[in-house]
């Protein structure tokens, strides 16, 4: 008898007997995967499962499956010419190593839950740090503001800080609220100490509107699995379009020389 991870139990073998018909049902909690050994000469398996998010591993992968928002189903069928072990054996000719070597069957992998949307969008702390910084950079440029390192470091410690926040409120009130209550405190403080900055109605309503669309677009991004990657990517395409249609006239050359020499 094999030992390891599973269900085993003994059957005496008989060559008149060609089935061993059984049978259970299992309660199972706290499962990560499920996998089965295709010891019989054709083995096939079928799993129903409300699980959204399935994985299939193992050495055979299913020959039909379908995944919905309502779960999955799945079907192996896995013949004995497949694997590397007889259909009979004594015992010491196969090891036990060799029986998980070919099982298959499912993981059920979490979607995207509260820490995996938490460290999603932390990916994203650099570049939106990054673009508002650019977006201060145009109202100097553009604008003739004058905007000092340390408002730059306190405006990036406040972008900075929305990660913290969603993830301490995250865990009492959920991520949907934390997200819509950490957006509302950042975009609130942002656009306040901008109006101090700036010292125009119009920057300042900018700024405001530029948060808001940045995070709600990232929470758009942060629901999706599939294209997450292509979605961050068109943003970056767009917000460096923008920042290269509204400098393209600028003379750069001209803006580094020193003010005598203009």
């Amino acid at each position: 008898m094999f030992e390891g991870a599973g269900i085993h139990a003994e059957v005496p073998y008989s060559p008149a007997i060609v089935e061993y018909p059984f049978s259970f049902e299992l309660t199972i909690k706290g499962t990560g995967d499920a996998q089965f050994v295709p010891v019989g000469g054709e083995t096939e398996v079928t799993i129903t499962s409300p699980w959204k998010t399935p994985s299939f591993i193992g050495a055979f992968l299913p020959a039909d499956r379908t995944i919905s928002d309502t779960g999955f189903s799945a079907v192996w069928n896995v013949s004995s010419f497949g694997r590397n072990y007889p259909q009979v054996w004594r015992e010491g000719d196969v090891t036990f190593s060799a029986l998980n070597d070919s099982a298959f069957g499912v993981r059920f992998v979490d979607g995207v839950d509260l820490y995996t949307q938490m460290f999603r969008s932390i990916k994203y702390a650099v570049l939106f740090i990054l673009i508002t910084f650019i977006l201060f950079f145009l109202f100097e440029v553009l604008q003739k503001v004058r905007v000092h390192p340390i408002q730059y470091l306190l405006i990036g410690s406040a972008l900075a800080l929305f990660y913290l926040l969603l993830l301490s409120l995250a865990e009492q009130i959920g991520f949907l609220y934390a997200y819509v209550l950490a957006t509302g405190m950042i975009t609130l403080l942002i656009t306040s100490y901008s109006a101090s900055v700036l010292k125009q109605k119009a920057g300042v309503l900018l700024v405001g509107m530029k948060l808001i669309l940045l995070y709600g677009y990232l929470y758009f991004v942060l629901q999706m699995e599939e294209y997450a990657l292509l979605f961050g990517a068109l943003l970056l395409f767009a917000l460096l379009a923008s920042v290269m249609f509204l400098t393209r006239t600028i003379d750069w050359f001209s803006m580094a020389k020193p003010e005598q020499e203009k």
